[in-house]
């Protein structure tokens, strides 16, 4: 059971990873979270480029 949760957990990230690049290619700041439905920012540091994106409704949050 515990590697069926695992799976579901990794293939959430690649949608919402593949939502996040979707817009950053876009050029758009904001996208719809595909886990929700719920309103997903992204940004990237000026320091070292690292990625930071999240969803403000179900607080899935991905920080490089």
């Amino acid at each position: 059971m515990e590697d069926m949760e695992e799976e579901m957990f990794i293939d959430s990230i690649a949608k919402f990873m593949k939502a996040q690049q979707e817009a950053e290619k876009n050029g758009e700041e904001e996208f719809t979270c595909p886990l929700c439905g719920g309103e997903a920012w992204w940004g990237r540091s000026s320091y070292n480029n690292h990625l930071h994106c999240g969803c403000k409704k179900c607080d899935t949050m991905i920080m490089q």
